[in-house]
């Protein structure tokens, strides 16, 4: 865990399945107090239905920011009256320079790609995060849109994380992004109970260092796929300026208002 100097950053990717577990429970609380067992400085979650609480009735996504930061960034797909469901992001460090990125492909369910900058250790580290479809076809468009979305150039130390769904040992979406961010995870993660699939990823670039990778075994009951912590050291040399911007430090992608699913 980084304290905003040290070098070593460490990022957790997690679908949490609308808190629902595989133990037929809803629990918020169990979810936030595994997260907060990781300490994470930047938390990428998929499937977050913000109409689920803790015990005391606080709201699910106050809770992630307590646990995590209070910097962050919501790409909700799914809105109904009483709630929304989609993805955020929650970071230790100040985010800067964010984007959402629609990735929706036909009647599918609606997709979305988080990008921010974090500055950390005087570094601007790029991250995106994102949930990806079920389909084949869906996926190849996707992951097409996504190294769009990396642009021309990875100029600058830069991680992409999230539930890929990329069934296959080498996928689509692994053979689109392992060429410019060739540090990868590789943990099987779906489904929790007995992993198989390596659905959840995290890929950086080549001037990041993968230092230790792993999952939590007891988190099994929690979702129905397992987490993935990476912990990534950041470049020794310092090439660019950090300057966190003013402006707000949330922000939220525009959302259809479709049932989100149970």
């Amino acid at each position: 865990m980084t304290d905003g100097s040290s070098r070593t950053i460490r990022l957790m990717t997690w679908n949490i399945h609308g808190c629902a577990g595989s133990d037929g429970l809803r629990d918020a609380d169990r979810i936030v107090a595994l997260i907060d067992e990781v300490r994470p400085d930047v938390l990428a979650v998929q499937e977050v239905d913000t109409r689920c609480t803790g015990a005391g009735g606080e709201a699910l996504v106050a809770l992630l920011a307590d646990a995590v930061g209070e910097h962050r960034a919501e790409a909700y797909t799914l809105v109904v009256p009483d709630g929304e469901y989609g993805q955020a992001l929650f970071s230790r460090l100040p985010l800067f320079e964010h984007a959402t990125h629609d990735v929706s492909w036909r009647r599918r369910e609606p997709r979305r790609v988080i990008d921010v900058t974090v500055a950390a250790a005087g570094w601007r580290l790029r991250v995106l995060a994102t949930h990806l479809g079920l389909s084949l076809r869906e996926r190849r468009f996707q992951a097409a849109r996504l190294d769009e979305a990396l642009g021309p150039r990875v100029d600058v130390p830069t991680v992409v994380l999230g539930d890929f769904n990329d069934w296959l040992p080498y996928g689509m979406v692994y053979r689109t992004l392992i060429p410019r961010l060739p540090v990868v995870t590789d943990i099987r993660t779906f489904p929790a109970r007995l992993p198989v699939l390596t659905l959840d990823r995290i890929y950086a670039s080549a001037d990041l260092r993968l230092e230790a990778a792993q999952t939590l075994r007891h988190a099994r009951r929690a979702s129905d796929h397992l987490p993935v912590i990476a912990d990534l050291v950041l470049p020794d040399a310092l090439d660019v300026e950090v300057s966190a911007s003013s402006g707000p430090e949330w922000a939220t992608a525009p959302s259809p208002s479709v049932s989100p699913p149970r």
